[in-house]
């Protein structure tokens, strides 16, 4: 339906070394291993590089003191699934084990899961003109019904919705032009046009139109959303119909309550 993705990558550069030693000797000597990047408390898809005189046979990725993936063949990399972790502090550690058993275990580092959804191709319709696709949720990107909308406070009877779509004429034959409400508690804020939305990497945390007040939705501008549960979003408006029922955007949404970076 919508594209969903994550923005965690975590880059981990194993580095596996060892003196020289003479054919007749046997191999004593464990591998050498650290995490060079990232640093403590960076959020970056972990990979490593591991190097030995009598070859690797395996390097192990280990989140929190837990074995978490073996790669027994080189490149040497961990493709980390981060969608069902809460932001969360990690520790990273890699195990690299070399031909004659050795092995070299790396410090561990401290990584900080700041987990940011992303979605694009979302459409919502004004209220006006179809209640029932007229809402969205920022937490699961889902479109929300809006038929039993409490119009005097802007609230849904199960909580869900963030923010809603509504058309307007404000100036009498000056054609319909549609507007964004935050809902459920929630604020919109107008950020401007960005050629890139990626300028906009924290949410401003004042300056939100209540709950109900209307923001006009503008191509390319991109809306910080202060959601009624203590989290920051944003959209940019990607379409917006010539007769002003619909808009579309893509929207990010910030997992960690009361964070405002994107």
């Amino acid at each position: 339906m919508f594209e969903k993705m994550r923005k965690i990558t975590i880059v981990l550069l194993v580095l596996c070394c060892f003196g020289c030693k003479k054919t007749t000797q046997v191999d004593t000597t464990p591998p050498t291993v650290t995490i060079i990047y990232p640093e403590n408390n960076a959020t970056v898809t972990i990979i490593a590089d591991a190097t030995d005189n009598k070859g690797i046979t395996k390097v192990e990725f280990f989140i929190d003191d837990s074995l978490n993936y073996t790669d027994t063949s080189s490149p040497w990399e961990y493709l980390w699934d981060t969608n069902p972790l809460p932001d969360i502090f990690c520790t990273i550690t890699a195990k690299a084990y070399d031909a004659e058993g050795n092995i070299g275990t790396s410090p561990e580092i401290f990584v900080w899961l700041s987990i940011i959804a992303e979605t694009t191709g979302v459409k919502i319709y004004a209220y006006q003109i179809d209640k029932t696709q007229a809402g969205f949720e920022l937490s699961d990107f889902t479109i929300i019904d809006l038929t039993n909308l409490n119009t005097s406070d802007y609230t849904t009877p199960t909580g869900k919705g963030d923010i809603m779509c509504e058309r307007f004429e404000v100036i009498p034959g000056a054609g319909f032009r549609p507007w964004i409400d935050g809902i459920n508690g929630g604020g919109v804020q107008n950020m401007g046009y960005m050629s890139d939305w990626s300028e906009a990497d924290e949410a401003p945390t004042e300056g939100y139109a209540s709950p109900g007040h209307s923001i006009e939705a503008i191509m390319g501008h991109v809306y910080a959303i202060e959601t009624g549960d203590n989290h920051y979003a944003k959209i940019q408006i990607t379409d917006i119909a010539g007769d002003g029922t619909w808009i579309e955007f893509k929207a990010a949404y910030q997992v960690d309550p009361g964070n405002a970076e994107f």
